[in-house]
């Protein structure tokens, strides 16, 4: 699932009362889904803009920051910590903008050969997630890699969908 995150640039210097006036003010403008750091993630676009308005009126800079939601309970492993990272309230993403989705297409083409084509996929794979069967998978591979994991899987017959 998709989440839109805020990253803010906090100015240095300031009384904690200011801080305290900024979170107070994301409380009644938005409802806040997960932070880290000083990153706010929201569920919408909507809420990004609520927290985008208080930001303003706080003078804080911030940048916007696309993210997979990924399962409940993921665990990123050493690969995948490049391209996400786990929240302090325990929530695992992937950057958007580092990471492209893609699912095997339902129906596959007759005589498509999914298993030797996921073989080579799996080497572009960043995460997966969805249990065992791979037509019911999801998948995240870098970005620019969209070509080559379209080929491969051409190359078997097969198709995927990227989202």
């Amino acid at each position: 699932m998709l989440k839109y995150g805020l990253q803010m640039d906090l100015p240095e210097g300031k009384r904690a009362g200011y801080y305290s006036q900024i979170v107070k003010a994301l409380a009644e403008a938005a409802t806040v889904f997960d932070r880290d750091k000083e990153l706010i993630v929201v569920d919408d676009e909507q809420q990004r803009d609520n927290v985008a308005g208080v930001l303003a009126k706080y003078s804080v800079d911030w940048e916007p920051i696309a993210l997979w939601l990924l399962p409940e309970g993921t665990e990123l492993d050493a690969r995948a910590e490049d391209f996400g990272f786990v929240s302090k309230f325990g929530n695992a993403y992937l950057y958007a903008d580092r990471v492209s989705r893609f699912r095997f297409a339902d129906p596959q083409p007759a005589g498509a050969e999914l298993a030797p084509a996921l073989l080579q996929i799996e080497e572009f794979v960043v995460f997966a997630a969805g249990g065992d069967d791979a037509a019911a998978k999801t998948y995240f591979a870098e970005s620019h890699l969209r070509e080559t994991i379209e080929g491969i899987a051409s190359r078997y017959g097969a198709s995927v969908q990227f989202s």
